[in-house]
């Protein structure tokens, strides 16, 4: 199975302003070693998985 996840420069700021848009955080922000990762939930029901380095 294959899997897209988008980088972003700020997960916490792509987060805030995508739930702005009717997304919900599915679980917590997590960290990977150095990456911060999240997956929103579009108000569609679909997963958009987030990954970029901490601030």
């Amino acid at each position: 199975m294959r899997r897209v996840v988008f980088a972003v420069d700020d997960v916490e700021d792509t987060v805030a302003r995508v739930h702005r848009h009717g997304a919900e955080l599915a679980g917590e922000i997590t960290r990977f070693g150095v990456i911060r990762s999240a997956a929103p939930r579009s108000p569609g029901g679909h997963h958009r998985p987030l990954a970029g380095q901490p601030r």
